[in-house]
């Protein structure tokens, strides 16, 4: 019966996603526009043709979303194996298209299925242009001019945006039924709008481009500059605010191409944000009848808007960090939620307050454990990274905002995305690279804890694992039982690969100490003094010769107080905010390690575990509902004002803003701040209560990485107090030859190889192209290669 409920489910996703595909290749056509559509269908001051719109595009999308949460609501959280002709359906798909050098290299890569659903998007396209520009010029195209033409020719390409900014927002949000129906990871649907988003600036150039020669050299036209400023024409069409939209669309454009994202982050995340946003008022100031393009991808985007502001008005802090100085590496630790499940390959996004509280900055978990303890490892690649070392080698205190984590997403009661593609394979291959390598080390080391638990079931029986580092500090970020396990020689075989000659690239700060490494951990100890408390100064520890553990005491946390001559002095004296009466004791203010004002956008100061982003199935359900009811009612408010006889510029204007702030605020206001708000309150109550279950622990287990347990020693990486070693090779590795060598030595009924890659772009170029080679070669047609590519990509 469930499998039979299942099927359905399935089919009426389907059904939703075919009548959307229906409405876009119908809409253009005479037949949609002559008035096919009954009167009756008309609400309020919303024409019928609007209405028929949104029920063909929000209606459908909203209805597969809930299928979708039911149906994996159902569905257990084990991974099934697909069926043989799905199997191999799914390889065709993946085989890449030659020249694959070139295609590596230009777009990460064209697969078969790429290419089919690009050709796809340009029939569409093609479709919609012939039956535009048949309806522009029609029976007159002998009568106008080449000037008119090209005008005409303007105005389709203008018509063209609608099915392209309709469908170009579907990838971009973080929670969405995209990724739940397909697998397919963040990197791969970002990808994806990117390749959208270069197809419609190319149709917004064609449209901006034609009008501007049109205005040129037409002599009706009334001039070139007289049409580019004017505000409201005849049509009540604004030409300014349009080029201004256009304007806004090009530095959009050009601050997202390859370069500028990796080279300048900074100013790709601040562009994209405001000129975003220019580009949509503008768009709907320029023609009112745009909002209703925009919204099928934003309304998805607007409810997983909503979800995370509930998220991001937590505050938390690191509990410990290690700084590895030559590779410039940081391993922080955080406490999580035990309602948030911690899974390999996810992700989380990053903000720090005292660095900017407007950058945020993508991190790959590289652990999770039961206890909820989150670790992320940071590279120093620009500012941000090495604002953040510099304050953690300082042993400040570090208070940061998170979203995530994203990527095998889970709520209260079910499992969103399908199972780790990893827990269905034999073998598996990793190659990794740089702080890349983070996402594979969090794939065996929940490999290793279940195993250890006696938990194999799902679990590939052998595990290749390549690491190739610039700089071989860089190898000791791995686990002491993981370089144990493999010199074993068990499941996991390891191989290290030095690539080139010891980092010494400037980290710009004084160092620590002589020491390699620096380790830290904020340990708090409160003492009661007439019910206000005082921060007591942490004892030290033992540590080796080759790391120093450092303990915060009331000098790094702030609390000594300079005296006149520029001494200090802490104790009670140093809590002293104001003295009673002679003789009597001073009066110590509250100091609370947990609370931190001024970091949460909702004014609340304590600091608490990361929060999850939302609490069950029947809440996810909740807020997509009232989102789409809120831009439902924020249209019904704008048409009814936009019948009023009022200019266009300013119905759209209207339009843009009722249905962002209504689709935001409805779920936001009744389904993701109470539920936070309640949770807030009741983790300050346990807080006055002294209760520590809803307060980050300030001091971190860190048990694995204290006492320094690996050592490089004359090119070995060895395990001290044991004879666990394994030998640091020099050069890259051969990836095709590794693979090969892992083909023979894997059983005859391993049909499918596993491949995952996480590292730099030349490294992940590298695997993509063997593992093509391979799987296009006759010689090893019955084990195919299944690659998965893991970094995050900026």
């Amino acid at each position: 019966m469930a499998a039979l409920a299942a099927f359905a489910l399935k089919l009426f996703i389907a059904a939703c996603g075919l009548a959307v595909v229906v409405f876009l290749v119908v809409q253009p056509t005479d037949k949609y526009d002559a008035s096919t559509v009954p009167d009756s269908l008309a609400l309020s001051d919303l024409e019928g043709r609007s209405v028929l719109q949104m029920v063909l595009t929000w209606g459908t999308v909203l209805a597969a979303t809930l299928a979708t949460l039911l149906l994996r609501r159902m569905s257990a959280t084990g991974a099934a194996p697909a069926p043989r002709k799905a199997a191999q359906v799914k390889r065709a798909l993946a085989w890449q298209l030659p020249p694959r050098a070139f295609f590596a290299s230009w777009c990460g890569g064209l697969s078969l299925g790429e290419a089919l659903l690009v050709l796809a998007w340009l029939a569409l396209n093609g479709w919609w242009l012939g039956m535009l520009l048949q309806r522009n010029l029609g029976t007159a195209l002998d009568s106008l001019g080449w000037q008119e033409r090209v005008g005409k020719a303007g105005l389709s390409f203008g018509q063209l945006l609608a099915p392209n900014l309709a469908l170009l927002f579907m990838p971009v949000p973080h929670t969405s039924l995209f990724p739940w129906l397909t697998g397919l990871s963040r990197n791969q649907l970002i990808r994806y709008h990117r390749w959208m988003g270069h197809g419609t600036m190319w149709i917004l150039t064609a449209h901006a481009v034609l009008y501007y020669v049109y205005w040129a050299t037409s002599k009706t036209a009334g001039g070139f500059w007289d049409n580019f400023s004017l505000w409201r024409d005849k049509s009540g069409v604004s030409n300014l605010a349009g080029s201004l939209a256009f304007f806004c669309g090009l530095a959009l454009w050009g601050s997202a191409l390859t370069w500028v994202r990796r080279h300048f982050y900074t100013v790709f995340f601040r562009t994209h944000i405001i000129c975003f946003t220019g580009f949509f008022l503008l768009s709907c100031a320029h023609y009112s009848g745009c909002w209703i393009y925009f919204a099928p991808g934003l309304l998805l985007y607007a409810a997983d808007l909503a979800l995370r502001a509930g998220q991001l008005g937590n505050a938390t802090t690191v509990t410990a960090a290690t700084v590895e100085e030559h590779a410039a590496v940081a391993t922080i630790q955080m406490k999580a939620d035990k309602a948030l499940a911690l899974r390999p390959l996810q992700e989380v996004w990053l903000m720090v307050p005292s660095i900017s509280r407007f950058q945020w900055h993508p991190f790959t978990v590289a652990g999770g454990s039961a206890d909820g303890v989150l670790t992320l490892h940071v590279k120093r690649y620009g500012p941000f990274t090495k604002e953040l070392l510099n304050g953690l080698r300082r042993r400040r205190p570090t208070t940061v905002r998170v979203a995530g984590p994203i990527g095998c997403e889970t709520t209260a009661d079910c499992q969103l995305l399908p199972s780790a593609s990893w827990e269905r394979q034999e073998v598996l291959v990793l190659f990794g690279g740089g702080v890349g390598v983070t996402a594979l080390l969090s794939m065996l080391r929940a490999m290793a804890e279940r195993r250890a638990a006696g938990e194999t079931a799902g679990l590939p029986r052998r595990v290749y694992f390549v690491w190739a580092a610039r700089a071989l500090g860089e190898f000791k970020s791995l686990d002491a039982p993981l370089l144990d396990v493999a010199a074993q020689g068990g499941w996991l075989q390891l191989r290290l690969h030095h690539t080139v000659g010891q980092s010494t690239r400037s980290l710009d700060v004084a160092p620590l100490a002589p020491a390699m490494t620096a380790r830290f951990s904020f340990v708090e100890r409160s003492q009661q003094l007439s019910g206000d408390t005082e921060v007591g100064s942490a004892r030290g520890s033992q540590s080796s010769p080759a790391s120093k553990e450092v303990q915060l005491t009331k000098s790094d946390l702030g609390l000594e107080r300079s005296s006149a001559d520029g001494s200090t002095s802490s104790g009670s004296e140093g809590l002293s905010t104001a003295r009673g009466p002679v003789g009597m004791p001073p009066r110590r203010r509250a100091v609370h390690p947990h609370r931190e004002a001024g970091v949460s956008p909702y004014f609340w100061s304590l600091l608490r575990p990361l929060q999850p982003k939302s609490f069950g199935a029947v809440h996810l359900a909740a807020v997509y509902l009232l989102t789409y009811l809120g831009a439902f009612c924020a249209a019904l408010l704008a048409a009814s004002y936009a019948s009023q006889n009022v200019q266009q510029w300013q119905a759209g204007m209207l339009y843009c803003g009722l249905l962002t702030a209504m689709a935001l605020g409805l779920p936001f206001g009744l389904a993701v701040f109470p539920v936070h708000a309640a949770r807030y309150v009741r983790a300050a109550a346990a807080a006055r209560r002294g209760g520590p279950e809803s307060q980050p622990e300030l001091v971190a287990p860190f048990q694995d990485n204290v006492d320094e347990p690996l050592l490089l020693d004359r090119g070995t990486l060895r395990l001290r107090g044991s004879g666990a070693a394994l030998p640091v090779q020099a050069g890259r590795p051969d990836f095709e030859g590794l693979l090969r060598e892992v083909n023979e030595e894997s059983p005859p009924s391993c049909g499918t190889i596993g491949v995952y890659v996480g590292g730099p772009k030349g490294l992940n170029t590298a695997v993509q192209l063997a593992v093509s080679s391979l799987n296009g070669r006759r010689g090893v047609a019955d084990t195919y290669y299944e690659l998965h590519r893991e970094a995050v990509e900026l």
